[in-house]
């Protein structure tokens, strides 16, 4: 599962979160990708299969929530090898981590409450 932080505060960044989604992908080949787009809420999920090119719509541009994601993979018992999360880390996360791997990817200094911290440099 990918998980893309579409709030206003990295509107200018979608570009390149997408671009890493697309080379994580051709570079692993999983059989299944989930992209969820979310701001404050999720706004839309997209499903690929392996071999199918991974396009991108986001929505969003409000306030961010981390929460909503982890309980859009909770409800429909999806049981990812893990989640990687794209975002600036301003939000706020679920207490306490999923029994999954997850990998956050940040173009800021922050540093998640739990799992594992990327950062990623800025284009620009």
């Amino acid at each position: 599962v990918f998980a893309i932080d579409t709030s206003g505060s990295v509107m200018d960044q979608l570009t390149q979160f997408c671009s890493e989604v697309n080379a994580a992908v051709s570079e692993c080949l999983p059989e299944r990708v989930h992209v969820v787009y979310c701001d404050a809420a999720v706004g839309r999920v997209d499903t690929f299969e392996r071999g199918d090119v991974v396009t991108f719509k986001s929505v969003g541009g409000g306030g961010t929530d981390f929460r909503p994601v982890f309980g859009y993979v909770a409800k429909q018992g999806l049981q990812p090898v893990c989640l990687i999360y794209l975002t600036d880390l301003e939000g706020p996360a679920p207490d306490s981590p999923p029994e999954y791997p997850v990998l956050w990817v940040t173009v800021t200094e922050l540093t998640a409450p739990w799992g594992e911290t990327v950062r990623m440099e800025r284009w620009n």
